[in-house]
Order: C-alpha cells, then structure tokens, then sequence
C-alpha cells in the first residue's frame, strides 16, 4: 500500500514533520560548524569574505531545502549529498587539529552531517516528501480543474 492511501488532512504526521525538522537542524549546525573549520583550518579569510560566503550558502540550502518541502526527491537528494561532500570536506581536519577541543568539535560535525545524510534516507524523511509531492500534485489537479470550469463556455455551464 503507497503512503499516499493513507494520507488523510492537509498537514503529513508529526513524525514526519519532526523527522524534516531534525534534519534541517542539524544540516544548518553541520553547515555553520563545516564552515567555521573550512575558515580556521584550511582557508583562513577575513570575517566580511567569511559572512559573504556564509550567507550565500545559507541562501543556497534555503531554496534546495524549500523545494524539498514542495515534494522534490532530487532536492532531497542534493541534500544528501551536501552533507556526505561536507563531512568529506571536514574528514581530514580530525588529523590537522591542535587541540582537543578541536578535535572534538571535528566529531561532533562529522556525527551531526553524517546522522543527517542518514535520515534523509530514512523512510520517513521518504514518506514525507511523497506526502508534499502528492499534495501539490492534487493542488495542481484541482486549480486546473477550477480553471477548466471557469474557461467553459457559458452555454454548457448551464446545462
């Protein structure tokens, strides 16, 4: 049985929504913390540089992440992907570090967009996204039928 049976209301389960809630929180906190070791690691830059591309990425994840919540699995997939290429990118500051807090922090990156990319290919995050999908896909359905209604010529509306 498709989800999309048992779907009933406007909003999809509170699990779901959790599910897309959590990982949207820690892509955002595994995007700061990757940047924040991009900058002092790798790349040292100064802070306007580092604003710039902070927000031009934040930008970025908003619309890809917004298009998931309008039923888009390639988005959703782009996500995915963003945030394996993150703690790719992130991986070889676990051996660079000069401290302990350092290197703690290079964990707890590494676990936030590794869960991340986990959950994204969890069912639920699935569920959710077919849950949208399906959503829209009706919406359409139903304003082209309203505007195939309206279009009618006046003579067969009466009948």
């Amino acid at each position: 049985m498709n989800y999309s049976d048992k779907r009933s209301g406007l909003l999809p389960e509170k699990r779901l929504i959790g599910c897309f809630i959590l990982v949207t929180m820690l892509l955002i906190f595994g995007t700061a913390i990757s940047f924040i070791t991009i900058f002092t690691a790798y790349l040292p830059v100064s802070p306007g540089v580092m604003v710039g591309i902070l927000f031009s990425a934040s930008i970025l994840f908003c619309l890809v992440n917004f298009q998931v919540t309008r039923g888009s699995f390639l988005c959703a997939k782009v996500l995915k992907y963003y945030a394996i290429g993150l703690a790719l990118i992130c991986l070889p500051s676990l051996f660079i570090v000069d401290s302990s807090g350092k290197l703690y922090f290079s964990i707890i990156n590494l676990m936030l967009l590794l869960r991340a990319s986990y959950l994204i290919s969890e069912k639920k995050y699935q569920n959710l996204i077919q849950f949208q999908k399906d959503f829209f896909d009706d919406l359409n359905e139903a304003k082209m039928a309203v505007e195939r209604e309206i279009n009618q010529k006046p003579k067969q509306r009466k009948r």
